[in-house]
């Protein structure tokens, strides 16, 4: 079962999605400071933390860069009243796997760990992937890819700029071994839908 700790120095809020998400199945424990949530880290091991952005004395923000240093697998999900560009591109930034708006629908949130959570695991069971996509070149292919859907080795080379056309071409290979690009029967280069996740993948954890 999946265990989540919520944040919020709001009672109210805290003891109602606790309600709301047990409904789902989900074993849910509070905590209305960050303090607090961060002993109760220390005690128990969480798949999801859900934090408020303004928390008293810590606030969410750092509650994440913390939890991030200690547990980086833990997924953290920051909600807040105040959203704003800057706080959430900071917070993606720390690690923050989502950033919600209040008010919210509790189904929003169900989706938003559920989404967080398959991601996790994908980076866990893919970690070789991302060490494979540390050459620039198919990091470059794979967006590419994703943008233009298909391209000829013609088109690759020429946007690519790519002045050897046999190094070009053995990391086309790499890719294609792991199942992040296909060729149809035009020889015409296609990512496929784990290349697409991969590309996810990597903008997170830029």
């Amino acid at each position: 079962m999946t265990k989540i700790l919520i944040v919020d120095d709001d009672e109210t809020i805290c003891s109602t999605l606790k309600e709301l998400l047990e409904r789902y199945e989900f074993k849910v424990k509070l905590a209305y400071n960050a303090w607090s949530a961060l002993e109760i880290l220390q005690e128990e091991n969480f798949d999801v933390v859900v934090a408020d952005l303004l928390l008293t004395g810590m606030n969410g923000i750092d509650l994440l860069s913390t939890i991030k240093r200690t547990s980086p697998n833990t997924v953290v999900i920051i909600i807040t009243a105040y959203g704003s560009i800057p706080s959430a591109v900071e917070a993606i930034k720390k690690g923050a796997s989502d950033y919600i708006c209040k008010p919210f629908r509790v189904e929003d949130l169900v989706i938003a760990i559920k989404r967080a959570l398959a991601e996790a695991k994908s980076r866990s069971l893919n970690e070789h992937i991302f060490s494979c996509l540390s050459h620039e070149l198919r990091r470059e292919i794979l967006v590419l890819l994703t943008e233009k859907r298909s391209l000829k080795f013609s088109e690759l080379v020429k946007i690519l700029q790519v002045d050897d056309p046999p190094r070009l071409s053995f990391h086309l290979r790499v890719l294609k071994k792991m199942g992040l690009i296909t060729q149809d029967k035009s020889k015409s280069y296609r990512i496929t839908a784990f290349g697409i996740e991969a590309v996810k993948l990597l903008c997170y954890k830029s």
